[in-house]
């Protein structure tokens, strides 16, 4: 009787396991088709310093992209 349970326990184990690899699996795929729908995002150059970095970290003030706040309230070269 001990080793069927020994051997249900390891089974129900393994499963749970693999069920877990299954769930992580999917979801980095998902990920990734997201990713790959979005495409590449834009790069900008901060009008200060020259600086390229993601559109979407930039920091805009009046039309031009910069780098950081301090970037912006000094203005453009």
């Amino acid at each position: 009787m001990g080793k069927l349970l020994f051997w249900v326990v390891v089974i129900a184990v393994g499963w749970g396991v693999w069920s877990l690899v299954r769930v992580s699996q999917r979801k980095s795929e998902q990920a990734r088709q997201a990713a790959a729908r979005r495409g590449p995002e834009k790069i900008v150059a901060c009008a200060h310093c020259g600086v390229h970095l993601p559109a979407s970290e930039a920091v805009r003030g009046d039309g031009e992209d910069y780098c950081c706040a301090e970037h912006r309230d000094a203005g453009p070269r």
